[in-house]
């Protein structure tokens, strides 16, 4: 069984971890990215994550890395979008844009 990579947090990330993981405004996902981290920084490895918080054992390793590889602002980060989600959006807006639609309107 491989081991996770260890993960210190200092008081300052605790704190801040801590308040995003109660933000009632704050988006699941981010959320649970939180919470990931805040996991591993206990001294859970990936695999208890994963059972504690339902989730795969390969995405509590994912955030456990952007987080030692990123900091804070990496728990922000989505991954890029398939090239055909984002041609499909242009398209779509181009068809609204061409039927009158007025953004802000």
């Amino acid at each position: 069984m491989r081991v996770a990579r260890p993960m210190v947090l200092s008081s300052d990330q605790q704190e801040i971890l801590e308040s995003r993981a109660r933000a009632r405004s704050a988006p699941a996902r981010s959320v649970e990215r939180v919470r990931i981290v805040l996991l591993a920084g206990a001294g859970l490895q990936d695999q208890q994550i994963a059972a504690k918080l339902k989730i795969t054992p390969e995405k509590a390793a994912r955030w456990r890395n952007r987080f030692l590889d990123g900091g804070l602002a990496a728990l922000d980060k989505d991954a890029p979008a398939h090239i055909e989600d984002l041609i499909l959006n242009i398209f779509a807006k181009f068809q609204l844009l061409r039927r009158g639609y007025v953004p802000g309107a």
